[in-house]
């Protein structure tokens, strides 16, 4: 059992994995096989769930937060004050439960939505408070730092579904290189984004790449006025 008899966050025996074979073992989403290795895992299995609805629940109460009849500037510190507490909290809690996208564990969700709600505040500040982007403020400010989050948050469910099916179409157009298979993202990652330095940069700009790509349609439909929601 993970913390007892394995190391609490084992890649393929943590808690996660070991409660999801336990309860559903037929009903898993990752699959590894070798000839001494036959472990199954679920990155986001059963108890995972419940960090995630955390993570809505957050962001609900930032969305009732900002439908109040407070000031702008009384908002504008309450995300401020809920920012700073997540981000505190969810690094004090990573100490012992340590952060971990893939298993979205609960330390991950405060420091995620930490940060996130820091940027939110910063958007808020600069366009409820200070005022950029209305009226004669629409100059290099607004065009560079707020309408490209106002494009892609118009249409956030779009962008979202482009980011998931661009690469799973990607990786079915497969052609050879070097008498061996790839395809177009392979391609690009050997021989573009490995050749950076440092990994964590090659990520941002692989990030970045995607970010890209996923702007593009929902810029057009931002234009044509079209905008999905649930």
């Amino acid at each position: 059992m993970p913390g007892r008899d394995i190391p609490f966050m084992d890649q393929r025996m943590n808690l996660v994995s070991w409660l999801d074979r336990l309860l559903m073992p037929h009903h898993l989403y990752l699959d590894w096989s070798g000839p001494n290795l036959h472990n199954v895992r679920d990155p986001e299995g059963l108890l995972s769930d419940l960090p995630a609805i955390g993570t809505a629940l957050l962001g609900l109460l930032t969305g009732l937060w900002l439908r109040t009849g407070r000031t702008v500037k009384q908002k504008a510190v309450g995300l401020a004050a809920a920012a700073a507490a997540c981000l505190a909290l969810g690094y004090v809690w990573s100490l012992e439960f340590p952060l971990n996208k893939n298993m979205w564990t609960s330390s991950y969700v405060l420091v995620a939505a930490g940060w996130s709600l820091t940027v939110l505040t910063l958007a808020f500040w600069a366009v409820d408070v200070r005022g950029w982007g209305n009226g004669k403020n629409k100059g290099l400010v607004y065009s560079c730092l707020i309408f490209p989050w106002l494009v892609l948050g118009s249409n956030a469910i779009t962008a979202y579904m482009f980011s998931e099916l661009v690469p799973g179409i990607l990786e079915r157009i497969r052609f050879l290189e070097a008498g061996r298979r790839t395809n177009p993202l392979a391609w690009l990652a050997d021989h573009v984004f490995i050749h950076m330095p440092d990994a964590g940069w090659a990520a941002f700009a692989f990030s970045v790449f995607t970010l890209g790509y996923c702007f593009i349609p929902v810029w057009i439909m931002y234009r044509k006025k079209i905008f999905l929601k649930v």
